[in-house]
């Protein structure tokens, strides 16, 4: 499991001033930033984390997203015990003691890190029924006429993936490299679905082939891309210094705006 792209990629910019603030809601951490002062809100926006729930590059997606006109949230259902960013930037079986590129307090949080136990304690059934009561909560905070809207990175694919049956709820979802998902249930799905998948996914192999045979009898609406040259996280934690995983998280982000903004109206 650790050897997989799940768990690999590039920490936010430390030095990024984040636009909204960590609130509690409802018994969870949730980062909340604001649509701009100066334009009206289009909806709410709830990002569904990958393994890494309020990182900083998390945080930076959801300020992006807000400046297209929404309100943003993050949910930590990790209840603060999300893995740590520094992790990203480790590659397991590797020399950490010796390692320069760390400095002490890094090298003591990733020896900190427990995989296989962490994956026991954050089993997505689990999260997932503390999802749902949270959806419908904000949901029904919003009021009728403001819509809301669900993106998924990786973990969280697969708990947008789960609410894509419950219509009330939202009103479009967006999944971007998501984890391995059984694909029970599809006929039922009833939310428009956009899923953007990486070229190169250890994680998750098979998903394009998988999803594309599994969506085809659905009547649902959905979009599926894939990202040539991307592997796992591509959409949530790139190198930014890298030409072109820049060219596909910045396509990534204007993707999910563009399918957002298409049922906004």
């Amino acid at each position: 499991m650790s050897e997989c792209d799940c768990f690999k990629g590039t920490c936010g910019d430390r030095n990024y001033q984040p636009a909204g603030a960590v609130n509690q809601l409802d018994g969870f951490h949730v980062y909340q930033t604001k649509a701009r002062a100066d334009t009206q809100s289009k909806g709410h926006i709830l990002i569904l984390p990958d393994g890494f729930g309020l990182a900083i590059h998390n945080i930076i997606l959801a300020d992006k997203f807000a400046t297209y006109g929404y309100d943003v949230s993050i949910l930590d259902y990790y209840q603060g015990k999300a893995l740590p960013d520094i992790f990203l930037e480790y590659t397991p079986g590797t020399d950490l003691d010796n390692s320069d590129r760390f400095t002490e307090e890094e090298k003591s949080i990733i020896r900190g890190v427990d995989l296989e136990r962490w994956a026991r304690e954050n089993n997505p059934e689990m999260v997932h029924k503390q999802v749902v009561p949270f959806v419908e909560k904000l949901k029904e905070s919003l009021g009728p006429t403001n819509k809301l809207y669900l993106v998924g990175h990786c973990f969280g694919g697969v708990q947008a993936f789960e609410l894509a049956n419950k219509v009330e709820l939202s009103t479009a979802i967006v999944i971007l490299h998501p984890a391995p998902y059984k694909l029970h249930g599809v006929n039922a799905f009833r939310v428009p679905l956009f899923i953007g998948l990486a070229e190169s996914d250890q994680f998750a192999p098979n998903a394009p082939q998988d999803i594309s045979q599994a969506f085809a009898t659905t009547s649902v609406y959905y979009k599926i891309a894939i990202y040539g040259g991307t592997k796992h996280g591509f959409a949530s934690r790139a190198d930014l210094n890298d030409e072109l995983a820049r060219k596909a998280y910045d396509s990534s982000i204007r993707d999910t705006m563009d399918w957002i903004n298409h049922f906004s109206d």
